[in-house]
């Protein structure tokens, strides 16, 4: 990662790590010096993406798979990188969730669901 800014012993949680948009985001911060949370419903994507980081060379990764729309997940999610990490510095929410149904007829409550 080429930035100025200093992420040494930072923490980032990558919600949505276990593909597309959250799994290259991770992979761009495994250049950088901090502990990366990775975290998906997809155990084996995950399992493999802190794979081939640490083989990478970045051996603060930590897989938890978790559903960002369970609380209870989320909080264990949380709970678990704050004790493995100290913080969470930086969230990266790349989960993906839709709704189908014709954009006119979409309602928060559809969110609420997902």
């Amino acid at each position: 990662m080429n930035d100025k800014t200093n992420l040494e012993g930072k923490t980032v949680l990558i919600v949505g790590a276990g593909g597309g948009i959250g799994r290259r985001t991770a992979e761009l911060f495994s250049d950088a010096e901090i502990n990366i949370v990775l975290s998906s419903r997809n155990e084996a994507a995950l399992a493999e993406l802190e794979y081939k980081l640490k083989r990478n060379g970045n051996q603060n990764v930590l897989a938890l798979p978790a559903d960002a729309g369970v609380e209870a997940d989320v909080k264990a999610l949380v709970t678990e990188s704050i004790e493995k990490f100290g913080s969470i510095d930086y969230l990266i929410h790349a989960a993906g969730m839709g709704v189908l149904k014709p954009f006119g007829d979409i309602t928060p409550a559809d969110f609420d669901n997902h």
